[in-house]
């Protein structure tokens, strides 16, 4: 899916069946369905995911473990928090 077909299907009720994976996650993240977001991402293995993973725990104020994915990620927050 393109870019600018992804953002548009931000806009539906539900997420399009062609979403997977990541985009599937960001969707949720987008729409404020942190739980579902959270669910679909964390069984993703990537750095790209890992940092969003990181993301969406600052977005719920556990910056500890956000802290955890950053470094899985390879962003290690030291002294931001």
């Amino acid at each position: 899916m393109q870019l600018n077909k992804f953002i548009k299907s931000t806009k539906l009720s539900n997420p399009p069946k062609q979403l997977s994976g990541i985009y599937f996650g960001l969707w949720y993240v987008i729409n404020d369905k942190w739980d579902l977001a959270h669910k679909i991402i964390q069984e993703i293995n990537t750095i790209m995911v890992s940092t969003i993973h990181a993301y969406l725990h600052r977005m719920k104020g556990d910056i500890s473990n956000a802290k955890h994915w950053y470094n899985k990620a390879g962003y290690p927050l030291k002294n931001r928090y």
